[in-house]
């Protein structure tokens, strides 16, 4: 069996609070609204329910679907605008690799001090008093970032 990671593409989302109507209609034209807080979205697939707190997405062919709120967190982060310019690239991250070799000593003192910092930054000690996932993810990627922009 062969694994596969998705795309790291920008969506644009709405969540149903079932109080957001007109939001929902602007965002997605074809939604129909039925009792109960539900609301219909006609998909690629056919028609989907989705329930207050769902969010809609408009994926990137410009169609529309529902997603769980938990399956959304999972899967999407907000968007900050200016960010993939701070995101680690690979040639930044090989010049990391570079310093550390030429310079072991300073950037494991500089990674520990920025690990804890961060750690601290998420509430916790340190990162070994969380076992989620997210948190490691949002940790890494937060320490790389630091230790990019200092290397350049």
């Amino acid at each position: 069996m062969l694994k596969y990671r998705k795309r790291p593409v920008v969506i644009e989302a709405v969540r149903w609070t079932g109080d957001n109507a007109g939001e929902v209609q602007l965002f997605c034209e074809t939604a129909i609204f039925r009792a109960h807080g539900e609301l219909t979205i006609p998909t690629l697939e056919g028609e989907h329910v989705a329930q207050r707190g769902d969010f809609i997405i408009r994926g990137v062919k410009g169609e529309f679907y529902p997603c769980k709120p938990d399956i959304f967190s999972m899967t999407y982060e907000p968007v900050v605008e200016g960010a993939d310019e701070q995101r680690p690239t690979m040639a930044g991250l090989r010049k990391v690799r570079e310093r550390i070799q030429e310079n072991d000593n300073e950037i494991a003192l500089f990674v520990e001090r920025v690990a804890t910092y961060e750690a601290n930054s998420l509430g916790f000690s340190s990162l070994s008093d969380s076992d989620n996932p997210e948190t490691h993810r949002i940790f890494a990627r937060r320490v790389l970032t630091m230790i990019t922009q200092v290397v350049h």
